[in-house]
């Protein structure tokens, strides 16, 4: 198999992006269930490229998108979104994927924030590849909490360097 590389986000992603985004699987493993219409992706993505505090980042392998990796960073908190393209799923890919991005964000951020220099992820306990994922890679298990209504995994990683 071809090795994955990952990329900044461009704007001729959004498309692949939103249609990854309205995949079932992908909605009832969200917070918000509801499809996206096309024009409210447009505005959201739009905004997200426009943003200091998010990093999207894109995985290929032999040049073609497979997944994408998200992080929103408040004052004191980094947020990873993860999702991979439906057809790649199975493959474990998403660890590698993951790793890269982290990679990526700690790289493409150090020296921004002191503070800030852990990563949260929130998986709904139904969501069992990605909270593998999340544990094969090296974050730890902060319990179970609930979050916009849904009962969650809270994942967390200090640094690049705890990265399985």
């Amino acid at each position: 198999m071809s090795s994955i590389s990952i990329r900044k986000v461009k704007s001729s992603d959004s498309r692949f992006l939103w249609e990854w985004a309205n995949d079932p699987l992908v909605r009832a493993a969200s917070f918000s269930t509801d499809s996206i219409p096309w024009e409210d992706h447009e505005k959201w993505f739009d905004k997200k490229m426009n943003d200091p505090d998010c990093k999207i980042y894109i995985a290929e392998v032999d040049g073609n998108p497979i997944g994408q990796v998200r992080f929103d960073c408040d004052d004191i908190d980094i947020v990873v979104n993860v999702n991979l393209a439906p057809e790649q799923r199975g493959k474990g890919l998403g660890a590698e994927m993951m790793k890269l991005g982290i990679k990526m964000y700690f790289e493409e951020t150090k020296g921004s924030s002191p503070l800030v220099r852990e990563i949260n992820a929130f998986v709904k306990i139904d969501n069992e590849p990605s909270r593998k994922m999340f544990e094969k890679i090296g974050f730890k298990s902060l319990g179970v909490k609930r979050i916009k209504g849904s009962e969650v995994f809270h994942f967390i990683i200090k640094e690049k360097s705890q990265i399985s």
